[in-house]
C-alpha cells in the first residue's frame, strides 16, 4: 500500500478537470497536463474557485515539467483522462522517457481491453511500470462527486492504489465504496465497456417509453416527469439513475431560451434538443460498438443492447434520414399517432409502459453480464459478477436498487457455480455464463413483466411508434426459453446447400437439449 500525496492527471477536459478537484478534495496535490494549454488554464482557474482546494491543482504545459513536479521516480501515480486509441499511445510515447520502475499509470479512458493489455505488457516488460485499466463510470457529474470504478491489472499494483481509489469512489447506501479489483489484464476496462453496453440498452428503453408517452399518448412533459419520478420512488424501478434524471430532463425549464422556445412547450429545454446521437457514429466513443461486436464474437444473443445501439447510429445522420424519409413514402399510420387516454385506461397504459421499461432493463443487464462472464471464462480472469453488481450500486449510469435486488441471487449463483466460492474445478459447468438467463429470480421477474411488455409493443406497433428496445427485449424473452423454434427450417436449409448436418427430433439430443455442436445426420435433399 502506498500513501500517495500527489497525483498527475493527463487530460484537462470535462472528466479530467472534475477528477482533479475530486482528488484534491481527498487531500492530494494534483499536477494537471493537457496538450491544449487553454484547457489547463481553464481547469486550474475552475479549481481555484473552490476555496477548499485553492492552490492544490497546478497546471503544466510540457511533459518534462509535469513529470518533475511529482514525487521521486518509482513512486509516481498518473491518471490518464484522454480519448481511447491513438491519442493514448501518443501520450505514452511522449511520457515513457520520464517513467521509472514502480510508477503506476491509471488509464481512466474508455479503452478497448486488448489495447490495455498490449500497453501493460510493453510497460511491465521494458520498464517495470504498472498500467492499470481503470473503468470510470458516471460521467463528469460523478467524476466530480465520486464515480464507480473498475480497476484491472497487476494484483500488487492494484493493492497499492486501492486505498486511494476507495477514498474517492462513490459510496452506496451503506457507505461501501463502489470500487474493487476486477481482475488481471484488461478486465477492468472490459467491465466498464459492458457497463456502457448495458447503459445503451437501458437508454433505448427509456427513449421508447418517453416517445410513447409524449408522441403517441400525448402527455405533457411535466406530467411525464412526474410519472418518471413516481417510478423512481418505489417499485421495480426504484432508485434507478436513468429514470431519476429522466424526470429532471422532462421538467427542466430555461427562461433564457426566449424566442428559441417552442410555443406549445413554454420554456422547457427538452423540445429544443435535436434528435441525433453522434457519440458512437463519430468514433469519439467505442464502448457501445465494442459491446455489440463482443456479443457476436462470443455467440451471445444481446438484442436489447444491439437494437439500442443501432437506433443511435441511425439517428446520427439526420440529413440521411430526412432524405430517405422523403423517398420511402411509408403509408400513413393505421391509427392516429396521438391517442388521448383517460381514467383507468390511462393509468393501466402508464403502468404497462413502466413494466416494459423494467423488462427491457432486466434483459439489458442479463445480456451484458453474460458477455462479461463468458469473456472472463475464456481469458481466465476470474471476474466476480457479485463485484460488478457491488460497484454498480452508486456513482454510475446503470445504478438501480430495483435491478440489484433481482440480480443479487443471479450473480451469486453464477460465481459459486463457476468456482469463485467453492474452488472446486470439477463442479464448474463447461459454460457457466449460460446459467445467467436461466436463474429463477430473473425468469420470475421477466415472466411477471412480459404481458405488459407484449401489450405495449402491440400498442406501439399499431401507432408506428419507435420502440426497438421493447420489441428486441420481447423477442429475446420469447426465444431464449422456447421449446420449439422455427430455426428447424434454417437448419434444414443449411444442410440442403452446405451439408452442415442436423440432429433428429427423435434423437437423444432432442430429449436432453444436446450440446452446442453440429448434428450427426445429413439428408441428401437433392443430388448434387
Amino acid at each position: 500500500m502506498a500513501d500517495y500525496k500527489r497525483l498527475g492527471i493527463v487530460g484537462a477536459g470535462s472528466m479530467g478537470s472534475e477528477m482533479a478537484q475530486l482528488f484534491a478534495e481527498a487531500g492530494l496535490k494534483v499536477s494537471l497536463f493537457d496538450v491544449v494549454g487553454s484547457n489547463v488554464d481553464a481547469a486550474v482557474e475552475y479549481a481555484d474557485k473552490n476555496d477548499k482546494i485553492k492552490g492544490q491543482v497546478e497546471g503544466f504545459k510540457n511533459y518534462g515539467a509535469f513529470m518533475a513536479s511529482m514525487p521521486s521516480p518509482g513512486h509516481r501515480l498518473l491518471l490518464f483522462s484522454i480519448t481511447h486509441g491513438n491519442p493514448t499511445d501518443q501520450v505514452l510515447h511522449e511520457i515513457r522517457p520520464h517513467l521509472a520502475k514502480g510508477d503506476i499509470i491509471l488509464d481512466g479512458g474508455n479503452e478497448w481491453y486488448l489495447d490495455t493489455e498490449r500497453r501493460q505488457k510493453e510497460l511491465e516488460s521494458k520498464q517495470k511500470v504498472h498500467y492499470i485499466g481503470l473503468g470510470v463510470s458516471g460521467g463528469y457529474q460523478s467524476a466530480r462527486r465520486g464515480p464507480s470504478l473498475s480497476p484491472g491489472g497487476d494484483p500488487e499494483a492494484l493493492k497499492r492504489v486501492l486505498p486511494l481509489l476507495e477514498r474517492v469512489a462513490a459510496k452506496d447506501a451503506e457507505g461501501n465504496p463502489c470500487v474493487a479489483p476486477i481482475g488481471p489484464g484488461g478486465s477492468g476496462h472490459y467491465v466498464k465497456m459492458l457497463h456502457n453496453g448495458i447503459e445503451q440498452g437501458m437508454m433505448g428503453a427509456m427513449a421508447a417509453a418517453w416517445g410513447l408517452l409524449r408522441f403517441n399518448a400525448g402527455l405533457e412533459l411535466d406530467e411525464i416527469g412526474k410519472i418518471f419520478a413516481q417510478w423512481n420512488a418505489s417499485g421495480e424501478l426504484k432508485h434507478t439513475f436513468l429514470v431519476d434524471i429522466g424526470a429532471d430532463i422532462c421538467t427542466k425549464r430555461d427562461p433564457s431560451l426566449g424566442e428559441n422556445r417552442l410555443s406549445d412547450n413554454e420554456d422547457h429545454v427538452l423540445p429544443n434538443v435535436l434528435d441525433k446521437v453522434v457519440q458512437d457514429a463519430d468514433d469519439t466513443e467505442g464502448t457501445g460498438t465494442w459491446s455489440v461486436a463482443e456479443a457476436a464474437r462470443l455467440h451471445i444473443s444481446a438484442p436489447t443492447i444491439a437494437s439500442s445501439h443501432f437506433l443511435r447510429l441511425a439517428s446520427a445522420d439526420r440529413a440521411a434520414r430526412l432524405k430517405i424519409g422523403s423517398t420511402l413514402e411509408l403509408p400513413d399510420p393505421p391509427v392516429s399517432s396521438r391517442t388521448i387516454l383517460t381514467g383507468e385506461e390511462k393509468a393501466k397504459f402508464i403502468d404497462d409502459v413502466r413494466k416494459a421499461v423494467y423488462a427491457s432493463f432486466l434483459t439489458s443487464y442479463a445480456q451484458g453480464l453474460q458477455i462479461i462472464a463468458r469473456r472472463s471464462e475464456k481469458e481466465g480472469w476470474g471476474v466476480s459478477l457479485q463485484t460488478c453488481l457491488k460497484i454498480w450500486r452508486a456513482g454510475c449510469i446503470i445504478a438501480s436498487d430495483g435491478l440489484s435486488e433481482v440480480f443479487q441471487d443471479v450473480v451469486k449463483h453464477y460465481d459459486e457455480r463457476k468456482g469463485m466460492s467453492s474452488g472446486d474445478s470439477k463442479s464448474k459447468p463447461k459454460d457457466a455464463s449460460a446459467l445467467i438467463p436461466a436463474h429463477p429470480a430473473l425468469t420470475k421477474a421477466l415472466a411477471s413483466s412480459f404481458p405488459s411488455l407484449r401489450r405495449v409493443v402491440i400498442w406501439g406497433l399499431e401507432r408506428d411508434a419507435y420502440v426497438p428496445a421493447f420489441t428486441a427485449s420481447l423477442e429475446w424473452i420469447k426465444y431464449i426459453g422456447a421449446g420449439t423454434l422455427p430455426t428447424m427450417f434454417m437448419e434444414a436449409q443449411l444442410d440442403w446447400f452446405g451439408s452442415h448436418k442436423f440432429d433428429r427430433r427423435d434423437s437423444g439430443a432432442a430429449k436432453t437439449g444436446g450440446e452446442v455442436k453440429k448434428g450427426a445426420v445429413h439428408y441428401e435433399w437433392k443430388p448434387a
